[in-house]
């Protein structure tokens, strides 16, 4: 009885640190899965935003924290076969790199190839209107925005505010993702937690 409680306890660790993911090397090898840190910090000064620590395949944390959105942040998608069907969208964040992960019908994760990775064209309009493109790639289970674009994301959700994303297939642009941030305030001050 007690291992059966034990094999349950971590089946489900196991499939929700897969869900918030991690892929070592980001090459989709699950070799770390996220949990909820022990630390919690009052919801109120960091808004949307949440630090959790990665746990190796033991169970035990490890050092290394990532910032989560809370919530789904919701949205659509669009490709060939539907239009305007509904997306959910998990953030994953860390010093040096900005990942996204989404759901298509709010279930299907997009996945991507390490051998042949999707190309996205990225866009993220601002508070002021002002429009920011940068890249990324989908090699495992998320799409990890080029190391160049990562500092001019972090410092638009720094500002706080409404941040609308439109996400397109490079190579199908009839592949497109678009959500909202309502209000990324907090971002600046949970950055600095890490």
């Amino acid at each position: 009885m007690m291992f059966l409680g034990f094999g349950t306890l971590f089946a489900n660790t196991y499939e929700q640190g897969y869900l918030d993911g991690y892929a070592d090397a980001k090459l989709a090898l699950p070799s770390k899965y996220a949990v909820q840190t022990v630390q919690e910090s009052a919801q109120d000064d960091f808004g949307i935003w949440k630090v959790f620590s990665y746990v190796d395949a033991f169970g035990d944390y490890t050092d290394t924290r990532y910032i989560k959105n809370t919530e789904w942040i919701l949205g659509t998608f669009s490709n060939s076969a539907t239009r305007n069907s509904q997306l959910k969208v998990n953030f994953l964040l860390g010093p040096g790199y900005f990942d996204i992960m989404v759901f298509e019908y709010g279930s299907s994760r997009v996945t991507g190839s390490s051998k042949y990775p999707t190309k996205y064209t990225i866009k993220v309009k601002d508070q002021g209107g002002e429009v920011y493109q940068t890249s990324g790639e989908n090699y495992g289970d998320r799409i990890s925005i080029t190391a160049i674009g990562v500092p001019k994301l972090f410092e638009l959700l720094s500002k706080g505010g409404e941040l609308k994303f439109n996400i397109t297939e490079t190579e199908r642009p009839t592949t497109s993702y678009s959500f909202v941030i309502p209000d990324s305030a907090g971002f600046d001050r949970i950055l600095k937690t890490l």
